[in-house]
């Protein structure tokens, strides 16, 4: 009974070879783990974070989360934009006076290629967000 509580795997007696060892199990569980982990990263979108990283864009975002955090920027855009969301980004990028060699646009995104250009954005953002609160002006 001790011995069976020390190796509780059951051995086939009709099996021939030997039993399976630590490091049999530990390469058996080493093969699954790279196909969990390609999972993983296409889940996770890794894979597109890398490609835009390398093609030199420090920040992405949404057109409509970027409205929505900096629409304070311009009286155009706060309280609320009223039209195309990709317009709506363009505007801002313009008010701030961002080069266009500094941004992109995609589809449903804006790539910007330096983190200076974003703490602009959110410098300038604190800066007008204050100002509002100290007016008592609130978003809608």
């Amino acid at each position: 009974a001790f011995l069976r509580m020390l190796f509780p795997e059951k051995l086939d007696g009709d099996k021939k070879g030997r039993p399976s060892t630590a490091g049999s199990k530990i390469k058996g569980t080493q093969s699954t783990l790279p196909t969990r982990v390609k999972h993983q990263v296409e889940y996770l979108g890794l894979k597109e974070n890398i490609r835009v990283r390398r093609a030199g864009f420090a920040y992405r975002r949404q057109f409509a989360k970027f409205l929505q955090r900096y629409a304070i920027l311009t009286p155009e855009t706060w309280p609320r934009w009223r039209g195309d969301e990709r317009q709506g980004v363009q505007h801002l990028l313009r008010a701030v006076n961002m080069e266009p060699d500094q941004y992109q646009m995609g589809s449903t995104k804006v790539f910007v290629k330096n983190p200076e250009s974003v703490s602009v954005f959110e410098g300038q953002a604190e800066k007008e967000g204050e100002g509002k609160r100290e007016k008592g002006i609130k978003r809608d």
